[in-house]
């Protein structure tokens, strides 16, 4: 009786342990799932503004705009210091995921220039 209690008690410990680390494998799965499509809409949005500022029959990005993409939706923020002009761009999914990121463009038509282009996660 002894020994099947221990072995009972081994069994449920090794199907515990094998079910915490399937739960953490599904959780990281989502979780970088979420990751590379905040990563990949503001990319999008980034490459985006790049071919709006270099085309001039294109109107530049607006402050507070906005673009959907699925479940994503990436935001910029547009701020300018002469012919510098600074774009920090946001994503979200459902108010728990969120991506970053930074353009800064020195000048504006086919001569803009990039000064940074960063992913901020």
């Amino acid at each position: 009786m002894f020994s099947f209690l221990v072995m009972t008690t081994i069994l449920g410990i090794l199907i515990s342990v094998f079910t915490l680390l399937v739960f953490k494998s599904i959780f990281l799965a989502r979780t970088s799932l979420m990751g590379f499509k905040n990563i990949y809409a503001v990319e999008g949005f980034i490459e985006d503004t790049l071919k709006r500022v270099r085309d001039p029959d294109w109107a530049d990005v607006a402050n507070d705009e906005t673009l959907e993409i699925g479940d994503v939706v990436a935001a910029v923020s547009l701020s300018s210091e002469g012919p510098i002009k600074h774009y920090y761009f946001s994503s979200q999914i459902s108010q728990k995921y969120f991506g970053n990121g930074v353009l800064i463009l020195d000048g504006a038509g086919s001569s803009a220039k990039i000064k940074k282009w960063q992913d901020t996660q």
